[in-house]
């Protein structure tokens, strides 16, 4: 929280930040910080979209971290090469629904 105070705008720290309160059981909150980390993240900075999409997948939210994922994808190619089994398998998993 104090290096957000500092830089109100340190991806990295809204993403630690974000995966503290999920462990903490505060999902909600977390989820917030890590699409604040999402928000201010430059583009070789991809880990809140795994991080969120993961989240999501823990809490059985399929169709939420498809939707991350596609947005981590947007961003950078290499995510895209880093992801896509893991996207296909939930993919795969939504059209077995």
């Amino acid at each position: 929280e104090r290096s957000i105070e500092i830089n109100p705008l340190n991806s990295y720290a809204y993403k630690g930040l974000g995966l503290c309160f999920v462990r903490l059981e505060n999902r909600a909150k977390g989820i917030a910080m890590l699409k604040k980390a999402i928000e201010y993240a430059p583009a070789e900075f991809t880990d809140p979209y795994y991080d969120l999409a993961v989240v999501y997948i823990e809490n059985n939210e399929i169709l939420q971290a498809v939707k991350v994922l596609e947005q981590g994808f947007s961003v950078s190619d290499l995510f895209r090469k880093e992801h896509l089994e893991l996207y296909s398998s939930l993919k795969d998993k939504i059209s077995g629904l």
